[in-house]
């Protein structure tokens, strides 16, 4: 999503994300270099010596890699994004840009010259073809040591990141089985009814416009908006509804009724800041096309669940981050989000 937090770190203002991601980044390289460093000073000559001082550098070359492909998808991210119009923070990608350029060459130098230094006393415990030495293959080095040693070389490839795997067929099945309609629906008024009526603005007592209204009687009258939105939620679970950019409007219409006068229509003006998609080079019309093109996509999965998901992850990331309403986007993208999760039968969650 982008937004200032997660995977993206795409803070339109330089923040405490930005720092912590650039912090978590030096601290992965600072690490690097002094394993490297270790590497240099290592006088393995045993085949357990030399087994450790191959892992060493295995496990070091493979968190280089991961930092720098880091470096690159963020990097890449935020210049795509940026094209297509999203308010992105340039002075992060040049940052990450700066980062790279000190990085990739002194580090991945001293990682080829520590794999090679050692490579003629390895030869003397196992056959090391010149390939692996060209690819800097140390995972057949390292299983090659074990076998000697009698050791399994599965248990010795040490791993930056361990993958994770989410079964969300099996997750969901079990979910939709072991939950009943009841259980749902009150796990959807305790969790879901306070994080939809949350707004960072609502909840300052403004909606970005010019409004009459006092900070409480905001407050009172986004919550009263959101009590309606969710009756209307459960008392249409069961019928069909249209998935498209329509229902987004209708959401926004029920929800900041009495509290936006644009209430279920998009804006048409830019942002004081430029957050979201901007109007120039036709960006705006544009974004909404792709949205409701994937809105369709969205409707047409819904009876796949991994690709029905997907798209409605592909549906809340583009919604942020097209800003399409003056106030309250994230709380029709919540909104929305769980009332398809409860039409196919689903639990809600709470973000």
């Amino acid at each position: 999503m982008p937004h200032r937090a997660g995977y993206f770190a795409l803070a339109y203002s330089w923040d405490h994300h930005c720092e912590d991601l650039m912090r978590s980044l030096q601290a992965g390289f600072s690490k690097a270099h002094s394993e490297v460093d270790e590497l240099i000073r290592d006088v393995p000559e045993t085949r357990e010596s030399l087994l450790n001082y191959y892992k060493k550098w295995h496990y070091n070359r493979a968190l280089y890699r991961h930092l720098l492909d880091l470096i690159g998808r963020r990097i890449f991210t935020i210049n795509s994004l940026g094209y297509r119009g999203y308010g992105v923070n340039r002075d992060l990608a040049a940052a990450l840009g700066s980062l790279e350029g000190r990085e990739r060459e002194p580090l991945g130098r001293l990682l080829d010259e520590t794999f090679l230094r050692k490579i003629d006393v390895v030869r003397r415990s196992i056959h090391v073809p010149q390939e692996w030495v060209d690819q800097r293959n140390s995972e057949h080095i390292i299983a090659g040591l074990c076998t000697k040693l009698g050791l399994k070389a599965n248990g010795n490839i040490p791993r930056v990141l361990s993958p994770n795997v989410l079964d969300l067929d099996y997750y969901y099945k079990i979910m939709s089985s072991e939950t009943s309609w009841q259980t749902n629906t009150d796990i959807f008024q305790r969790l879901f009814f306070r994080a939809g009526s949350a707004s960072a603005t609502l909840m300052e007592g403004s909606t970005g416009l010019h409004n009459q209204k006092s900070a409480m009687e905001l407050k009172t009258a986004a919550n009263e908006s959101f009590r309606v939105t969710s009756k209307n939620i459960f008392e249409t679970l069961h019928t069909f509804t249209d998935i498209g950019l329509d229902l987004l409007k209708d959401l926004h219409r029920l929800l900041c009724h009495g509290v936006d006068p644009q209430a279920g229509q998009f804006r048409r003006i830019d942002f004081p800041d430029r957050n979201g998609v901007t109007f120039e080079f036709g960006n705006f019309d544009r974004e909404i096309g792709e949205l409701s093109w994937v809105l369709s996509e969205t409707a047409s999965s819904f009876h796949d669940l991994p690709a029905f998901i997907y798209n409605l992850a592909r549906c809340y990331y583009m919604l942020i981050g097209i800003h399409p309403f003056w106030d309250s986007n994230g709380r029709v993208g919540r909104t929305f989000l769980n009332q398809m999760f409860m039409k196919k039968g689903l639990p809600p969650v709470s973000f």
